[in-house]
């Protein structure tokens, strides 16, 4: 029998069982209102000791909250440590951003996206019938973009009302307005927040269509786009999107830019993938906040890292990651955001210094030493570990001479893998 070596975690036993089991078999709408006031008190909690320690949770959603005691006194956020950040979220629970990018390429994120989690997990425990249920991930990330998320996750029907101004605060699409932990102990203590005033996207004063639905911000154009390539490309090339935006949206700039690049494209015709990277950059100006597309692979600058592993695991091919980074698509977003607050955390990945890595095709580069680079503590994925969990350089020789038998004799002892891993 052969066996494999791998990580267990073990974690203390929540007595009081999950909170929305919990609800589900209470009667009392008294008893429910005093559950949700335990329940905010304890996500409160919990994110408090997590960011102060500049840890995101990534993982806040109604079924992954529990009754520390039987009693049903303490509520204590689930793990968030088994999978990457985000990726084990249903779309809703995601900025409309983050929700956009691949589920392993979400990102670590920020604060505010734990807080956005804890609204949604909010609007999902008191209310019986979620107003987007049955929805696409498409259909309802552009409802989130045309109506905003408070407007598309909280119903009519809900359990108390005491929650809406909690609701709209940390459903702000808005991150800067947001609400953050000094808002919630403000409203805690039973004083008004002020209202934070959204500006609304402007919109364009004629639509675009593009397989049937009429666009009227960039926004959602760059998301229909992204995941219609063909087409978009076509638009871009005869100028329907540069005319949209300076005719419908009335922008000049933007439409100049995306003119600037449809002429560098033009000029660069002849070169490898210059539709790819026309088109990913057409998409960052028409959406900054939005992730990094290319050639199908969908992530957040802060993501880079946990997308190649979880293609990787997959048996996914990871040259478009690798391709993105080579025409410095990512180099491009940050040059786009320079002014925003938020590109400024996600600067934490050297993508210059990944770029270096890919250009150099030798044992001990490639998007193998990027893996191991940008993941600390994953171990090596040489196909001759494939029983094993190497996760030190000095386990290896050892590992080495264990597996030695098993193998053909003629084996090189070093792969792509283990020369990353080392390096």
């Amino acid at each position: 029998i052969n066996t494999i070596k791998t990580i267990i975690l073990i974690f203390q036993r929540p007595m009081g069982g999950r909170v929305v089991d919990a609800l589900k078999k209470e009667t009392s709408s008294y008893k429910k209102n005093d559950l949700m006031k335990v329940i905010l008190d304890g996500m409160i909690e919990g994110m408090a000791q997590l960011h102060s320690l500049g840890i995101n949770h990534r993982a806040i959603r109604h079924d992954n909250l529990f009754f520390l005691d039987e009693r049903r006194e303490e509520v204590l956020l689930g793990e968030f440590v088994s999978s990457p950040p985000g990726f084990d979220q249903p779309s809703a629970y995601e900025t409309i951003e983050r929700g956009m990018a691949d589920v392993g390429g979400r990102g670590i994120g920020h604060a505010e996206d734990d807080m956005y989690a804890c609204g949604v997990a909010l609007a999902f425990l008191i209310q019986d019938n979620i107003p987007t249920k049955g929805y696409s991930q498409e259909a309802l990330i552009i409802t989130k973009i045309t109506e905003t998320s408070y407007q598309a996750l909280v119903g009519g029907k809900l359990l108390t009302v005491s929650l809406l101004d909690v609701l709209r605060g940390l459903l702000n699409d808005n991150p800067a307005q947001r609400w953050g932990m000094e808002e919630l102990e403000i409203w805690k203590e039973g004083r008004r927040v002020p209202p934070t005033h959204s500006s609304s996207p402007t919109k364009a004063v004629r639509a675009l269509k593009v397989d049937g639905f009429g666009h009227i911000y960039p926004r959602t154009l760059a998301y229909a786009l992204a995941k219609r390539p063909e087409s978009a490309l076509k638009l871009i090339k005869n100028g329907t999107i540069e005319q949209w935006l300076s005719r419908g949206l009335k922008d000049l700039e933007l439409a100049g830019s995306i003119a600037d690049l449809t002429k560098w494209a033009i000029e660069n015709k002849e070169k490898p993938e210059t539709d790819d990277v026309l088109l990913a950059s057409t998409l960052i100006h028409l959406d900054p906040l939005g992730p990094i597309r290319f050639k199908g692979c969908s992530f957040m600058p802060d993501s880079f890292g946990t997308a190649i592993v979880i293609e990787r695991l997959r048996g996914g091919d990871l040259n478009a990651f690798s391709n993105a980074v080579l025409q410095e698509i990512p180099n491009l977003w940050f040059d786009i955001n320079a002014n925003k607050a938020h590109s400024m955390d996600m600067e934490m990945i050297d993508y210059n210094r990944m770029r270096i890595h890919l250009s150099k095709k030798g044992p001990g580069y490639g998007i193998e030493r990027c893996m191991y680079e940008l993941n600390e503590g994953f171990p090596c994925r040489s196909p001759l570990f494939d029983n094993e969990y190497v996760m030190y350089m000095e386990d290896i020789l050892p590992t080495l001479d264990e597996i030695e038998r098993a193998v053909d004799s003629k084996t090189i002892p070093i792969d792509r893998h283990i020369a990353a891993f080392v390096g």
